[in-house]
């Protein structure tokens, strides 16, 4: 199992869940899982899927913490593996929030913090 995981939020979806002690996505609703990723596909999960959906924020999540069920399963299109979380993220599992930033030329990049 992966150390981390992580989840790009809304600001205001993130807010709301610091009061309400958990995090669900709409994602969650819509198609019963919170869609997450691992380092090395963040990035490119943000520019697929957060164009012009400034400002965002970048969860960390430890797996081992999570108390809904942590499935990686395969997304058809590419073939690759995909963390999704079958339930609200419980507060304690988050590690990190970060700005989630796009850089001059308009690309995401890591927040420093967690860069290399």
């Amino acid at each position: 199992m992966v150390e981390v995981i992580y989840h790009i939020a809304i600001p205001a979806d993130w807010a709301a869940a610091k009061t309400k002690g958990s995090y669900a996505a709409a994602s969650l609703r819509a198609e019963g899982f919170i869609h997450c990723a691992t380092a090395e596909q963040v990035l490119a999960v943000a520019e697929r899927h957060f164009k012009g959906k400034d400002p965002l924020v970048l969860l960390s999540i430890n797996p081992r913490k999570l108390r809904s069920e942590l499935k990686f399963e395969t997304n058809r299109p590419n073939g690759d593996t995909y963390p999704h979380l079958y339930g609200p993220i419980n507060l304690g599992a988050i590690t990190g929030e970060y700005a989630f930033q796009r850089n001059a030329d308009g690309a995401f990049f890591l927040p420093a913090a967690l860069s290399n």
